[in-house]
């Protein structure tokens, strides 16, 4: 049995079973500029909002209901997406996968439903800027097949007192 954690939105400090479907390299969505795919399981990520986002933000998908815009203020998801744009130069495209909808918190099942989504979609490699006090055996089998597939992920990490 494993629990599902609930994971604080950092705002606020599909059901599947079995195997992964395949993603082939050949079958990942390509653009003339080779720009990989970033998968960031996050919170809303509103591209509208700045101008650094405009051409590098790929159609959203939410796995925990529909978000409502935070009024002109950059969400946790956002402020990530222009992050990860300015590091790669430019050169990346980002595929949002909200784990929150409208609310404060996700659970790990939503963030292992997340990944398993941007993975299904062809994002590589995923960014996890999101954690939990607890561990999720479901979650890490996820990431495990995702990462048996040759997915990256780059995660926070913090240390507990």
């Amino acid at each position: 049995m494993d629990n599902n954690y609930p994971t604080l939105n950092p705002d606020a400090v599909a059901v599947f079973a079995g195997q992964f479907r395949a993603v082939f390299a050949d079958e990942r969505q390509s653009f003339p500029d080779g720009a990989p795919i970033v998968g960031l399981p996050d919170t809303y990520v509103d591209p509208d909002i700045s101008c650094n986002l405009k051409g590098y933000v790929l159609p959203g998908i939410s796995v925990a209901g529909k978000a409502a815009p935070a009024n002109g203020t950059p969400t946790h998801g956002t402020a990530m997406a222009e992050t990860i744009v300015r590091a790669a130069g430019g050169n990346v495209k980002i595929l949002p996968v909200d784990v929150y909808g409208p609310n404060a918190t996700t659970t790990t099942f939503d963030v292992a439903n997340g990944i398993y989504q941007a993975v299904n979609a062809g994002a590589n490699p995923i960014n996890l800027s999101l954690g939990s006090s607890g561990d999720s055996a479901f979650l890490h089998y996820v990431i495990t097949q995702a990462h048996k597939q040759g997915v990256a992920f780059f995660a926070a990490a913090a240390m507990s007192r």
